[in-house]
């Protein structure tokens, strides 16, 4: 949010804030390239974790045990 506006990375030439449409030029284009960046960022940060709770709320995988190295004795498919 703070690099659309000019907080942190200033696409204007002198480092000012300002409002992304009245930007001129290829500066227009470069705080909605640092916030897409970002969008993406966050999403990539974001999709483990709720991938994660989306497991545990389903009840996980049966073998999820067998890969910490922790033998779950009620599946027979778990033997390490």
């Amino acid at each position: 949010m703070f690099s659309f506006f000019g907080v942190v990375h200033s696409a204007s030439p002198d480092g000012a804030m300002y409002l992304p449409w009245d930007l001129q030029g290829l500066a227009r284009q470069v705080p909605y390239q640092f916030a897409a960046a970002y969008l993406v960022l966050a999403v990539l940060f974001l999709l483990p974790v709720l991938l994660a709770v989306a497991v545990a709320v389903s009840g996980g995988p049966s073998g999820g045990d067998c890969l910490r190295g922790a033998p779950n004795r009620s599946d027979p498919h778990c033997t390490t």
